[in-house]
């Protein structure tokens, strides 16, 4: 394999099963079911509905569900939770907004209120850029990309990811699926 030839031919090859394998997620995976289930974190402070099609993976500062894979990727979905004791929610929603409306990598941020209780709290929901990081050059269909929903409350930070290829998402293939979750998010009294 020291030859030109002999690598554009294991090219070739590693581009022929790629593509079997995209092929054979795409048939394998028949859809998402639209059935959730509850989940609950009263330690970190929160609760929201995964659907049947995600496993928990890891509990903890950061909790993550691995669903099916899609595009030769799974997609993810993952909440951290970084203690913010003193510092002001307002304070620590207005910073994160203005750096991301800054930030060329992000795009489509909007501010949002989540519930906590019988109240509101500051939020903001953001989409990767299609470029690759540090470049213009749109992302490539094995690409990572990634929809964020960050909070700001309960003497807290929670940042929660929603992920998959970039395929996956220009084929709009998760984010029915991951508007749901977003819209079922919400603080409850940490323990």
């Amino acid at each position: 394999m020291k030859t030109r030839t002999g690598w554009l031919t294991l090219a070739a090859l590693l581009v022929l099963t790629l593509t079997g394998a995209f092929a054979e997620d795409r048939a394998a995976f028949k859809g998402f079911s639209g059935q959730m289930s509850e989940y609950s974190d009263t330690y970190n402070g929160y609760r929201l509905k995964i659907p049947a099609e995600f496993q928990l993976h890891e509990k903890g500062a950061t909790t993550d569900w691995i669903g099916p894979i899609l595009d030769g990727g799974a997609g993810t979905i993952y909440i951290n939770v970084v203690e913010m004791k003193g510092v002001p929610s307002q304070t620590l929603y207005e910073i994160n907004l203005k750096s991301k409306k800054e930030d060329r990598n992000y795009t489509e941020v909007v501010p949002v209120q989540v519930r906590f209780g019988k109240a509101t709290v500051p939020a903001f929901r953001c989409k990767e850029a299609k470029n690759r990081t540090g470049s213009a050059d749109e992302k490539a269909p094995d690409d990572q990309h990634r929809w964020h929903l960050f909070i700001f409350g309960n003497d807290r930070f929670y940042t929660c990811g929603f992920t998959g290829t970039y395929a996956s998402f220009k084929a709009n293939r998760l984010q029915p699926t991951y508007e749901k979750v977003l819209g079922s998010l919400e603080l409850i009294p940490a323990k």
